[in-house]
């Protein structure tokens, strides 16, 4: 018998959380085993920045399931483990998130805005709500600050479900749980970035197309430093503070890498990234990452490492130039020619002087533009433009695929 950790030794009904995730898993939702809160501490038995709120098993996209002797085997092991739901197509659902005031106040907007009744399933968190929508088909992006106090939890996401208990000591509850999730209204699916005219994969275009957007989704192990550090960075260009910044980055590890990062490692990125000033983007004229369709394309450092001009870097040199390819990836293979930019731009734990001085070497692989303004990487800004005239291929033939199918609905609609 799995041992029971003091975790598992609260005020639960026995088998009330497993019966809630057999539940779920018989409205065919996806569920799987998340860790708990007791006290605000967290079972993971670390410095937890989201405590009761991450997996307790690996590649969790994969395990979850509906499937009735892996889950009671999961709750045996771990009787009072939170029940998360993964969201997306394979559950038939997607969640808006509402947290704390921001997020009740958006709802209360959209209500007069749009003389809309949120009549769909609900349930209430620690500080907000969950409306449970019906999906869409195609994709529904989860996504991060879509509003002020507003997540979309869609594909390659998951949430909380009751009554798992949150860090604030409050229990996950149903506000409205009967029927069946309803339809989203358009304006909303629109908000959400839900994709639902390209749910069917029609030819070779298509299923090529859908996989484009599944690598947008997850962060591969090796990249997700360097990837969270980026987006850490974007939100402190754009004049997001510490908390805020934290906030979101602990939600895009858990919903975006194929397998999370440690949150101390996570709050440290915050942390780290916090330090600068607010409002620097690294220079102007940089690609946003949400302009940058390719920016969760991987591509394999290996390549970079590999020429005669980073053999001849030390450790600290080629950790900088590595940080500087990286980051030149989410600018069409471009960086500013600001040493000091350069200098944030890669990590650099030495003194600037030192960087500066050492500059030539770390910036070997790149050159200066003619009006002296950037550096390019040209190997990869090579690659960069390769991927991004596939991907223009790949998007105009998933649009033309999805206009001849509504124009043929159409003709039929006008027959009939």
């Amino acid at each position: 018998m799995a041992e029971v950790s003091k975790f598992d030794d609260f005020d639960y009904v026995d088998d009330l959380m497993m019966n809630a995730a057999l539940g779920y898993a018989e409205r065919d939702w996806r569920v799987f085993p998340a860790h708990t809160s007791v006290a605000g501490r967290c079972s993971c038995g670390k410095q937890c920045t989201a405590p009761g709120k991450h997996p307790r098993i690996k590649e969790w996209q994969l395990e979850a399931t509906t499937d009735r002797a892996k889950i009671e085997r999961w709750w045996k092991q771990w009787p009072n483990a939170n029940v998360a739901i993964a969201t997306g197509a394979e559950s038939g659902i997607f969640v808006v998130d509402l947290d704390g005031e921001a997020g009740m106040k958006a709802v209360q907007n959209w209500a007069v805005e749009n003389d809309w009744e949120p009549d769909t399933l609900q349930t209430s968190t620690g500080r907000g709500r969950h409306l449970i929508f019906a999906h869409p088909g195609g994709r529904v992006r989860t996504r991060s600050g879509v509003f002020q106090g507003v997540d979309i939890r869609g594909d390659g996401g998951y949430v909380i479900a009751p009554p798992s208990r949150h860090h604030t000591g409050k229990l996950y509850e149903w506000v409205e749980r009967k029927g069946e999730p309803s339809n989203a209204p358009s304006w909303l699916l629109e908000a959400a970035g839900a994709t639902p005219n390209e749910s069917e994969q029609v030819g070779k275009e298509q299923a090529e197309e859908s996989q484009v957007d599944a690598n947008e989704v997850l962060i591969p192990v090796g990249q997700r430093n360097t990837a969270l550090t980026s987006m850490a960075g974007t939100m402190r260009a754009e004049g997001l503070e510490y908390p805020a910044i934290k906030e979101q980055l602990e939600s895009l590890n858990q919903n975006l890498c194929e397998e999370p990062l440690d949150c101390a490692e996570v709050e440290a990125i915050a942390r780290s990234i916090s330090r600068y000033p607010a409002g620097d983007n690294g220079g102007g004229g940089r690609i946003r990452r949400d302009e940058n369709p390719l920016y969760w394309f991987q591509f394999e450092p290996k390549e970079y490492l590999a020429s005669r001009d980073v053999s001849l870097m030390n450790a600290a040199q080629r950790g900088c130039h590595m940080c500087l390819v990286a980051e030149c990836w989410t600018d069409a293979g471009y960086l500013p020619s600001d040493p000091r930019l350069l200098y944030r731009l890669a990590r650099a734990d030495c003194s600037f002087e030192q960087f500066d001085a050492e500059l030539q070497t770390v910036m070997a692989s790149f050159q200066l533009t003619e009006d002296g303004n950037r550096y390019v990487h040209p190997k990869l800004a090579r690659v960069w433009q390769e991927k991004y005239a596939g991907y223009q291929q790949k998007k105009a033939a998933g649009k033309a695929s999805a206009a001849q199918r509504k124009a043929k609905a159409s003709a039929e609609k006008e027959v009939a």
